[in-house]
């Protein structure tokens, strides 16, 4: 569950700070998941911020000889083989989408 004060969250559609909030639904309880930007990263405008992130991770990479293999999970940037699965999930969203008008 995450609150944004804007219609896009990370999309500088907000002045606030976004509260993600966990519902644990077999308790019926509702925690508050605690998180902030690195210092660095509050440096910059609020839309650079997740964009620079990306770059420096990009950075990290290459500046370590551009290994092969699998990176960290928190290590990770978005890659021609991620956008390749979007675009797979919107042709059958648009499918399904399209189905509704033969039926």
């Amino acid at each position: 569950m995450v609150t944004a004060n804007g219609a896009y969250i990370h999309a500088d559609s907000y002045r606030d700070p976004v509260d993600i909030t966990l519902h644990d639904h077999a308790t019926d309880e509702v925690v508050p998941i605690e998180w902030d930007w690195e210092e660095w990263q509050k440096e910059l405008p609020r839309r650079s911020r997740i964009v620079a992130e990306l770059y420096e991770r990009f950075a990290h990479w290459w500046e370590g000889g551009a290994p092969e293999g699998e990176l960290p999970w928190e290590k990770e940037w978005p890659r021609l083989h991620d956008a390749v699965t979007r675009m797979k999930q919107f042709d059958e969203l648009f499918r399904q989408y399209d189905a509704q008008d033969d039926a």
